[in-house]
């Protein structure tokens, strides 16, 4: 959504909450308006793909041009967040950032020109934040509920019941780490496929002692499901209200992930629901997902509009009620 598209009323009555969510592939803006009743409405979502994470797998550092592109994004960030009179604002850094030898130098170059401060969350808190955000209008989940962020760099895996967490752990795999190291960006056979698909399952092997045994169901929030369901649905532009509630069952999945596999990145962009900047890296979430579902033996994925973002503003409504 460009800035010519802003249309506003009088923002003056409730306040407005914004999170910009500075990932491996993606930055992310959320806002959100606080309606008299309490509730969150989301008004406005925007991403790009500047990609701080490219080939920090070979050299440990983000790139300067990756570094100046987002920048540049989050000035534009900060713009839409003033035209809509966002009273808090929280910058948050992902994976990309904690690992990067200049990961902190980045943060300190941002808050020198924007005058924000980068909070660098630690896996664990993103985790938290990406089971409070995927839940927060799914009440009604009975049973163990398994929440799954796939980023770039790493994924988060969340569970609990009742919207009680209960666990939480992030593992270092994400869709640019899998799509740099298999070359999932291009034509793949199914040689490579399953190659990237064991990588995950072995790490998915080791982690199982502390992940739950079993759960009821499994809740898949962040760009790799929502591509996900937005290809299913066929949606030309982007519709929270028809993406937040589908349910994605392993055949849809999988054929997905055939015709995925048997396209290059740029014919990837003709299929309605990819977005440019995501068509070369879904592949490797495709093949995540595939695996995260056979790990827990389950029939289908619950897909979340919610997750991070939505998740970060909730703890600063929280905090802005006790002050």
């Amino acid at each position: 959504m460009a800035l010519s598209d802003l249309h506003h009323g009088d923002l003056s009555r409730t306040p407005h909450y914004a999170c910009i969510d500075l990932g491996t592939n993606t930055v992310l803006l959320l806002i959100v308006q606080q309606q008299l009743d309490g509730q969150l409405v989301e008004v406005y979502q925007e991403q790009r793909f500047p990609r701080l994470g490219d080939g920090l797998q070979q050299s440990g550092r983000i790139k300067p041009e990756k570094m100046a592109l987002t920048l540049g994004y989050l000035k534009e960030y900060l713009a839409i967040a003033q035209s809509y009179q966002v009273q808090r604002l929280k910058l948050v850094g992902t994976a990309a950032l904690r690992e990067a030898a200049n990961g902190g130098e980045f943060c300190q170059e941002v808050e020198r020109n924007l005058g924000v401060p980068v909070t660098l969350i630690s896996g664990e808190e993103e985790a938290r934040f990406a089971f409070l955000g995927a839940l927060s209008n799914k009440k009604n989940l009975t049973g163990r509920t398994l929440v799954v962020d796939i980023g770039g760099g790493s994924s988060e895996f969340i569970w609990g019941q009742g919207g009680e967490l209960a666990g939480a752990i992030s593992l270092p795999m994400g869709s640019v780490k899998l799509t740099e190291r298999f070359r999932l960006g291009e034509k793949t056979s199914l040689a490579q496929a399953e190659q990237a698909a064991a990588t995950i399952a072995g790490e998915l092997a080791s982690a199982r002692s502390r992940l739950p045994a079993s759960v009821e169901q499994i809740v898949g929030t962040a760009g790799t499901f929502t591509t996900l369901a937005a290809i299913h649905l066929q949606l030309h532009d982007y519709d929270c209200r028809k993406i937040d509630g589908t349910s994605l069952t392993q055949e849809q999945i999988e054929n997905i992930f055939q015709k995925l596999r048997q396209l290059t990145a740029p014919a990837r962009l003709t299929l309605p629901g990819i977005t440019a900047g995501r068509e070369d890296v879904i592949l490797g979430g495709v093949i995540m997902v595939r695996e995260v579902l056979r790990c827990w033996q389950k029939p289908a994925v619950l897909i979340s509009d919610r997750g991070l973002r939505f998740g970060v503003i909730l703890a600063e409504c929280l905090r802005a009620q006790q002050e």
